[in-house]
């Protein structure tokens, strides 16, 4: 299991996305990735500040990346669905 990263990590994070979708290069500047309580930080909080509550079923992609003295790791990626079911939209139309 991979360590988390020290500090003066960037958080980035995505608007919510269809849940299709694979990969996403709309990325937006969250903050600081937070200090971590038990084993994980919370960046919820940033997440709901920039872009709102994500609709339930969609995909969110979020990217954290270090830098320290001007030098920047590789960035890490990761997606999540919403927890929850995405409203269907009825089909319509004459038979």
């Amino acid at each position: 299991m991979p360590s988390a990263p020290a500090e003066y990590t960037k958080v980035l994070g995505s608007p919510p996305q269809n849940p299709g979708r694979r990969f996403c290069a709309d990325f937006r500047y969250l903050g600081l990735l937070p200090a971590r309580k038990g084993n994980e930080s919370d960046i919820t909080e940033q997440y709901v500040k920039k872009f709102g509550n994500p609709p339930p079923g969609s995909r969110v992609f979020i990217r954290t990346q270090q830098q320290v003295d001007g030098q920047q790791d590789l960035p890490v990626q990761t997606d999540a669905l919403v927890p929850g079911q995405r409203k269907r939209r009825r089909a319509t139309g004459a038979g």
